[in-house]
């Protein structure tokens, strides 16, 4: 390794008990030796705080003192780990388990190759047999988002796709590209800050890479039939906000009018699964962001 630049692991914290302390042992049982790990917790009140406090003394945890949501709480940790000094910071979940080698390889593939600003590893459903993606990435063309390998088999048909974004789950970040672009925009909340980090540092010419032989596995499935009223109010008010970020002009005002047509099938399709709460905080994240988007919140 060229050099032994020292990494900031960001870790987000609510309510993680006991999955965030398993993270935590498989962090810092990592194999590479120049780390600085940070917990930034966003309200938690199951004692997580205080049971980190004592079986991780090395860790720095740092209290947001309410819910901030995904983007606004890890851009506390972004912060510190920048004014620490970390030329590369890994953004990860509470609920992961990452291999011991995962941040090394992930430095060495950033260090060779200066043209990657983000970077990261491949993610595989915790407990699955046989072993399944979490998700890989995705492309944003044509006013549309793809995202590849949710809860697919892995095959390895994935090892030289090109990709637009990752996801924030678990991303390595160089340094330079988030003082060139910025952090997360919080205006997002929930959902959609990740694309939206990718696709800034794209725009700076930095490649987004996803990198197989780094490993590491994710609790949470990505695709379930149950869906919260909170999840639902944040991705739809998120993807919306993101659409209105990204389109200009004609192709903003076509996807405002196809929003129709969405909100009739997403009303269909909870009110199918007996989700009636859920089409109703769906809806209402669709006007928020509706709103929030012409009256220039985002620009």
């Amino acid at each position: 390794m060229a050099e032994m630049s020292l990494v900031g692991v960001v870790i987000l914290n609510w309510n993680g008990l006991p999955q965030v302390l398993r993270t935590l042992d498989t962090v810092l049982a990592s194999d590479y030796p120049s780390l600085c790990v940070i917990v930034v917790d966003n309200g938690s009140t199951d004692g997580s705080v205080e049971a980190i406090r004592h079986r991780f003394p090395s860790v720095i945890c740092r209290l947001a003192g309410a819910n901030l949501g995904y983007a606004a709480g890890n851009n506390i940790g972004l912060q510190l780990a920048m004014q620490f000094g970390a030329g590369y910071i890994l953004v990860l979940n509470d609920d992961t388990e990452i291999a011991s080698d995962m941040i090394s390889v992930l430095v060495a593939h950033l260090q060779r190759d200066q043209r990657i600003g983000i970077v990261s590893p491949k993610i595989h459903l915790l407990n699955s047999a046989p072993a399944r993606l979490w998700a890989v990435g995705g492309i944003f063309q044509s006013h549309r988002v793809t995202t590849l390998g949710i809860n697919e088999l892995d095959r390895g048909e994935y090892k030289d796709v090109n990709l637009d974004f990752v996801f924030g789950c678990a991303m390595m970040i160089r340094r330079d590209v988030l003082a060139q672009i910025g952090l997360f925009d919080d205006r997002f909340h929930f959902y959609y800050e990740d694309i939206d980090l990718c696709l800034r540092a794209k725009r700076k010419g930095y490649a987004v890479a996803w990198l197989p032989a780094a490993t590491m596995g994710h609790l949470n499935p990505v695709n379930t039939q149950s869906v919260s009223r909170f999840k639902m109010y944040h991705y739809e008010r998120s993807r919306i906000l993101f659409y209105f970020k990204y389109l200009r002009g004609t192709d903003r005002f076509v996807f405002a009018l196809v929003q129709i047509l969405h909100v009739l099938r997403l009303i269909v399709r909870q009110f199918t699964r007996g989700q009636f709460a859920a089409a109703f905080w769906g809806v209402m994240g669709i006007v928020q962001g509706m709103f929030a988007g012409y009256e220039g919140g985002l620009k």
